[in-house]
């Protein structure tokens, strides 16, 4: 098969790389402003949303509804902190998230290998019919993660 294409003349194209829009190349990795950093401390430090009995910790992943790559790793820390605080049972409630890209996935992996390496046990509660659901089952991930209808459903498996 062959993909019809018309050629570029030369002067369409500068010459100097430096000359084309928005080519440049940081020397350095970026790293927060203080100020950002300041504020993903302060968000990782909040604890989660529910805990009861200290046997079972409710993550609510509500706010924002969305979870990409620009707060996937703040939702994996409150996750995590409540592994770390001894919990039997984490539970990460996505009942309000209307969005999940592939970082957001691969923050639930993480947490749930970490529950696992804690002796926790992992669940993740997404409403049947959520687009975040749809895109969980394409990627098989349901096969890796423990999935609930509901937040009750979620804790009345365990018997917590």
């Amino acid at each position: 098969m062959t993909v019809p294409s018309s050629p570029v003349s030369d002067d369409a194209v500068p010459a100097d790389p430096a000359d084309w829009p928005e080519t440049s190349v940081a020397a350095a990795v970026p790293q927060p402003a203080t100020p950002q950093a300041a504020a993903r401390q302060g968000f990782a430090a909040q604890r989660y949303s529910i805990a009861l009995a200290g046997q079972v910790a409710v993550v609510a992943l509500a706010l924002p509804p969305e979870i990409d790559v620009t707060n996937a790793l703040d939702h994996c820390a409150q996750l995590c902190a409540a592994v770390d605080d001894g919990a039997q049972l984490v539970i990460a409630d996505m009942t309000l998230t209307r969005f999940c890209d592939s970082s957001g996935f691969r923050m639930l992996l993480v947490a749930s290998r970490i529950a696992a390496d804690h002796g926790t046990e992992f669940r993740v509660v997404i409403p049947p019919g959520a687009a975040v659901l749809r895109a969980l089952k394409t990627m098989a991930l349901d096969q890796l993660l423990s999935i609930y209808a509901s937040l009750p459903d979620a804790m009345a498996d365990s018997g917590h």
